[in-house]
């Protein structure tokens, strides 16, 4: 477990214990990895998009939306709103790193060989914004996850999954 004890005003150590207690147990350590993820984002919140460890508004996202997966309705919404704003800026420090990353590498006429965005962004993106019945915008998330790394078999699950609740059956039965 990670000593954030000793250094308290570390966002990384405060990442790593959130992440430790969700994977020990998800269900029982969900409040406390919540927890634990607030404080490492209340660190790095005020950091510029390209500064922000991209893992850790993702991560407390994906924790926001299972918790309002497990209260349920109509408690839930305001877990998924909760979800959405920290993923929003999750995705924005994603793009921020990506584009600087894409810079140094045409600065140095380097080739764009890798893509450094952090795909859970945009898989939980989806997920969230699918939960709240904004189907076509978790498409767009779940896109450009698909982008990312096209080998990942969930991205095209939860893709058919919003072209369903679109009623797009045709679209879903395409994209698997």
């Amino acid at each position: 477990q990670a000593d954030v004890g000793s250094a308290p005003r570390s966002a990384r150590l405060r990442e790593i214990l959130a992440t430790s207690l969700f994977e020990r147990d998800p269900l029982r350590n969900l409040d406390a990895a919540i927890h634990a993820g607030e404080a490492a984002w209340e660190i790095l919140r005020p950091l510029p998009a390209e500064k922000v460890f991209q893992q850790t508004p993702a991560r407390l996202g994906a924790y926001y939306r299972i918790k309002g997966d497990a209260t349920g309705a109509p408690e839930n919404r305001k877990w998924y709103e909760k979800s959405l704003s920290v993923l929003l800026r999750a995705r924005e420090a994603s793009q921020a790193i990506e584009k600087a990353y894409d810079q140094a590498q045409s600065i140095h006429h380097k080739p764009l060989a890798t893509r450094v965005a952090y795909q859970p962004v945009y898989l939980e993106l989806g997920v969230t914004l699918a939960r709240l019945g904004r189907n076509a915008e978790a498409i767009d998330a779940l896109r450009y996850g698909r982008e990312i790394d096209p080998r990942t078999a969930a991205t095209y699950d939860l893709m058919a999954d919003a072209y369903f609740a679109q009623g797009e059956r045709g679209r879903a039965a395409v994209t698997l």
